[in-house]
């Protein structure tokens, strides 16, 4: 009977003892985690200290200064508007009606209707009168007065200008080189007939696009067009008067 009773005991025995085991190795695997966190706590303390070590010894960001502001482009009167009559003022954005008192910008141009004209006068008191139906542009006054007659027509009367600034009229058939003198273009679009050039008073110089140069003087023309001598011809006595005449109040 005693063999029976220690028999229970002993698997009682083997229990407690199992029992104890797991309980120790449940103990074994926390102390593990607990000291695993404290590591990663104490590896995620030093890389905060060392982030605000870095923040203070940083040197301070120095303020970029603003860019300075692109100069104002300013264009530059070159004349001013006397008349204009279906004239109107061109530009890359386009056509503005001209009038009277009106200045005349750098770069700009100057369309007629075929009706109308315009007149523009420069400070220097040289004179333009631009004819119906004619299409002027590139007005420029830097190193001499110059612009470019694509149609039309245009009497000028111009003051001396200094030397190395002489005023001219480009075409599409040439250019006419003027110190001061009085004279009237005439600019076909038909190369053909080209540009006409008739001087009332003073000397020009018209150069053609293959570069033969003429002097055209007081009561002469030239013309500069495909297939035409560049020579001066004697104008024939004419009944037209020059609208700048009328201005002027000379007798045609």
């Amino acid at each position: 009977q005693q063999a029976k009773l220690s028999a229970p005991a002993a698997q009682e025995g083997d229990l407690r003892k199992k029992s104890d085991e797991a309980f120790a190795e449940i103990l074994r695997k926390r102390k593990e985690e607990e000291a695993r966190l404290a590591l990663l706590r104490e590896a995620e303390k030093r890389a905060e200290e060392a982030k605000q070590a870095t923040a203070r010894t940083a040197p301070e960001p120095v303020p970029q200064e603003k860019p300075a502001p692109a100069p104002l482009r300013t264009q530059v009167g070159i004349g001013k508007v006397e008349r204009a009559e279906e004239a109107y003022a061109v530009t890359a954005e386009g056509k503005t009606a001209l009038k009277a008192g009106d200045d005349l910008l750098a770069g700009q141009g100057v369309d007629v209707g075929e009706t109308g004209a315009a007149v523009i006068r420069y400070a220097d008191k040289t004179r333009l009168e631009i004819g119906s139906g004619s299409d002027v542009r590139e007005f420029k006054a830097e190193g001499g007065k110059r612009l470019f007659i694509a149609k039309g027509t245009v009497v000028a009367k111009i003051e001396r200008q200094l030397k190395g600034q002489e005023m001219t009229f480009a075409t599409p058939h040439g250019e006419t080189k003027v110190v001061g003198t009085t004279l009237r273009l005439v600019v076909d679009p038909d190369p053909k007939l080209g540009t006409k050039v008739e001087v009332r008073e003073g000397k020009v110089q018209l150069t053609n696009v293959a570069g033969k140069t003429v002097d055209v003087t007081s009561g002469y023309f030239a013309v500069a067009a495909a297939g035409v001598d560049l020579v001066a011809r004697r104008r024939l006595p004419e009944r037209t008067i020059w609208r700048m005449d009328l201005e002027d109040g000379r007798k045609p």
